[in-house]
């Protein structure tokens, strides 16, 4: 990724990131315990959950123990029981303001990659996200002009 402080985020695109990382992806008729010893596997992270060759949903930690406690016989579940599905796939080449505008909008459990084409390129993780927002901030502060979704220039420098 480029350093912070020397680019000008209004110019970045997601895929200016780095997002094969944070993510192992696992198939929706998998288990749950399948997905839990993956989970373990991973320094950090969520599983994207795969159906056919579309990513369909996301598992995390907390989500297999919210299910676990709710239910009899937690270990019968599949992932795609427990998946959440509110996901926001974002072109790999949308310039940064305008992802992050739509993130901050959808509120989504995960923010998928593609490509023009929608194949799946990566995931653009809280981590990416926050990094996305001190770079702006950064960018407001030195007064850069950033496009907005609407795809007019508003200025981010204080009055």
């Amino acid at each position: 990724m480029t350093d912070v402080f020397s680019s000008d985020a209004r110019n970045m695109k997601v895929k200016d990131f780095v997002i094969s990382d944070e993510f192992e992806i696992i198939e929706a008729n998998e288990d749950v315990k399948g997905a839990i010893n993956k989970l373990l596997s991973m320094t950090c992270g969520v599983l994207l959950v795969q159906e056919g060759k579309d990513i369909e949903g996301v598992v995390t930690e907390r989500k297999i123990l919210k299910r676990i406690a709710e239910t009899k016989d937690p270990f019968k579940l599949k992932v795609k029981d427990i998946m959440d599905t509110k996901i926001l796939k974002i072109n790999y080449n949308e310039k940064l303001p305008v992802a992050v505008e739509q993130i901050a909008n959808e509120k989504p459990a995960a923010v998928i990659v593609v490509g023009k084409d929608g194949d799946f390129r990566g995931y653009f993780s809280p981590t990416d996200y926050l990094m996305a927002e001190k770079m702006l901030k950064e960018a407001k502060k030195r007064g850069k002009l950033v496009p907005t979704v609407e795809g007019e220039a508003d200025e981010l420098s204080e009055k």
